[in-house]
């Protein structure tokens, strides 16, 4: 019995039970290690410091009736995969494609084993998924600066007005900016992302990273907020029960997106705000199923700190809104309970969500709803075709080129159709093409593709999912629908509002790209007990699709980087 409770006490502490907490520190540590000059003395210290925590660790997790050889074998192991990846970061020139590769070769090492000890299911291939989808957003960052690909960010300037002057005023004066907004582009937006930006710029110098490597440096901050959304989607997934095959496919999408590829190194507030919607997403879910006033706080603070960071982070609100109605309608004995709890979440999620705006109208009338405008001279201006035009037109020549047509960036006109926009978006975003990078010519055909039909097939799959009565609860229906409603709609309306080429992004739609591989997953898991030829026909094609899709969207974001 003293032992049990000795064994008890000295429990070790589990990083798999802490999922976002490690990232973090993963993300940490690779920024401190890879932030330095190659083979500097500071660079080699943290090396070294980074080597013996892990050593630690994996003493520390060690089972019980693990021989220290076992044992010592691993963490010998493991620091040498960091060594070695730490001489191809200092050795290569442009070195996260080779980091990939790597990845690569010791995750197909990995899957070997598991498959000859007839130990690979389900839970090791989400595993083996997410470290390759984690690296393949690690070498993107390596061989993207923080000038490339990137919105509406400028340079790190005093005298700028993107979002890089932004965190540049608050880690200069480490107050939030006191000027009228309107005058400042991009200052008009909430300032959590930049505040956090700022704190990680400080954070950095404290470790003796140089000045432009620290600007560099912020990428594993949005690397760290892009691994956690892709976490996120796996839980909501989780929470439908997907399995086998089905989460294996939904996940598989979600990880390998060209979209979160490219948001991992966008140092904007885009990714963060998203985390924050999956986070107000899930934590909805897990509501519902246990009304408690600690998971309506969660929502509350993801909602919130959401609109802290990104005030279209308020398109989540209908649907958590429509779920606390039908919960307050079909539970009147816990009525005053239920009321409670939303008075609870209003306290919370108003202030921060609305703080900001507030303060700017206070200080100097900046209108609630204020969104920097573009001149209708604007080259980009697309006002002029008809409304038809815009969202009926799918004429085939708009598909001579899978790329976004951006004049700016070697396109041929301005795209003009929303829907043609996504697509394209989703895969490329606006300045990667065939032009830039010619090595892409053949996988950037086959992403864009596979990408269109495995879209489209969420749509279907939703469709599906919704109509059928036993397939999902009639609240959640209302939920994801409302919620493809909202998100969709504010898009059009956005694109007509002000009719930009540079508005018509999927960044401003990234939670369907979760929601639309969750359905897919959804539909294949429904058809896993099913024998008939037209069912494993659907799932084999599915299958084959999405292999495609992610397979190319590796090759097509290593290829850029090599």
């Amino acid at each position: 019995m003293s032992d049990t409770i000795k064994k008890n006490k000295y429990k070790s502490f589990n990083f798999s039970e802490y999922p976002i907490l490690t990232l973090g520190l993963i993300c940490f540590c690779l920024a401190l290690i890879f932030g330095t000059v190659p083979f500097s003395t500071t660079g080699i210290i943290l090396l070294l410091c980074v080597a013996f925590i892990i050593i630690v660790v994996t003493f520390w997790q060690s089972k019980d009736d693990e021989s220290f050889k076992i044992t010592s074998i691993k963490a010998i192991s493991y620091v040498s995969m960091l060594f070695i990846a730490y001489c191809i970061m200092a050795i290569q020139q442009k070195s996260g494609a080779f980091l990939f590769l790597f990845a690569v070769f010791l995750a197909i090492i990995y899957g070997i084993h598991c498959y000859i000890n007839n130990i690979l299911d389900t839970k090791k291939i989400i595993i083996i998924l997410f470290i390759l989808a984690f690296a393949l957003k690690l070498a993107y960052i390596l061989y993207t600066t923080v000038h490339q690909r990137q919105h509406d960010v400028e340079k790190f300037d005093i005298n700028a007005r993107g979002h890089a002057a932004y965190i540049l005023y608050i880690f200069n004066n480490w107050s939030l900016p006191d000027i009228d907004v309107r005058d400042y582009w991009q200052f008009y937006h909430p300032p959590l992302h930049h505040l956090l930006a700022a704190i990680w710029l400080k954070i950095q110098s404290i470790f003796g990273i140089a000045t432009e490597a620290s600007y560099e440096g912020l990428q594993y901050l949005t690397l760290f907020y892009s691994s956690v959304s892709m976490y996120l989607s796996y839980r909501i997934m989780q929470e439908f029960k997907l399995r086998r095959m089905g989460l294996i496919i939904a996940f598989a999408i979600v990880a390998f997106h060209p979209t979160f590829i490219i948001l991992s190194g966008s140092v904007n507030n885009d990714i963060l705000s998203l985390t924050f919607m999956f986070g107000a997403i899930l934590n909805t879910i897990v509501w519902y199923r246990e009304q408690t006033l600690k998971n309506i706080m969660k929502i509350a603070l993801c909602v919130g700190l959401g609109m802290f960071t990104k005030l279209s982070v308020w398109m989540v609100a209908p649907a958590i809104a429509i779920v606390f109605l039908i919960v307050l309608i079909k539970n009147r004995k816990k009525f005053k309970s239920l009321i409670g709890q939303m008075l609870a979440f209003g306290g919370v999620c108003i202030p921060l969500g609305l703080g900001w705006s507030i303060r700017n109208y206070l200080m100097h009338k900046v209108p609630f709803t204020y969104v920097p405008k573009l001149s209708v001279t604007n080259s980009q201006y697309v006002g002029y075709y008809s409304i038809f035009e815009r969202l009926f037109d799918f004429n085939f020549s708009q598909f001579d080129s899978v790329y976004t047509q951006f004049v700016f960036y070697a396109g041929k006109y301005f795209e003009y159709n929303p829907t043609i926009a996504l697509f394209k978006t989703a895969m490329f975003d606006e300045i990667i093409n065939d032009t830039y990078y010619p090595e892409i010519k053949f996988s950037g055909v086959v992403l864009f593709w596979s990408g269109v039909v495995l879209a489209l097939l969420g749509v279907i799959a939703m469709v599906y999912i919704l109509i059928n009565k036993k397939s999902m609860k009639p609240i959640f229906k209302v939920f994801f629908a409302l919620l493809f409603v909202v998100i969709l709609g504010s898009y059009y309306i956005f694109c007509f509002e002000f009719p930009f080429t540079c508005t018509q992004n999927v960044r401003y739609v990234v939670p369907l790209i979760v929601t639309g591989a969750m359905f897919i997953g959804l539909w294949l898991t429904k058809t896993l007990g099913k024998k008939t030829k037209s069912a494993k026909v659907f799932r084999i094609a599915v299958c084959a699709i999405t292999v495609c899709f992610c397979i190319s969207s590796a090759v097509t974001y290593t290829l850029i980087g090599i």
